[in-house]
């Protein structure tokens, strides 16, 4: 006999949980972003460019993130709905 093993009450909080996390940091992302490009009219040496080319490295590894994290959010959502219906709910 076929059973589930989640509760998708659980899973779609989870999911949104990670939905929010994910807007929170992109849009804190995108402002260091902008402010750390504002500073670089006048703090311009070797220790910016260095900083900088750091927080390049660390957004792009954070766009995989989101991407991943996006994709999770929507297949959670489906593996919920699937397990509503087995259940009969």
């Amino acid at each position: 006999m076929a059973q589930v093993i989640v509760s998708p009450r659980e899973m779609r909080a989870f999911a949104q949980d990670l939905a929010e996390l994910i807007q929170a940091v992109e849009a804190r992302d995108r402002q260091l972003a902008e402010g750390l490009r504002s500073l670089g009219s006048t703090w311009a040496d070797e220790r910016y460019r260095t900083f900088s080319r750091v927080q390049s490295t660390t957004a792009a590894q954070l766009q995989i993130f989101y991407r991943m994290g996006k994709n999770y959010v929507q297949y959670l959502g489906n593996k919920a709905t699937a397990a509503e219906r087995y259940l009969g709910r």
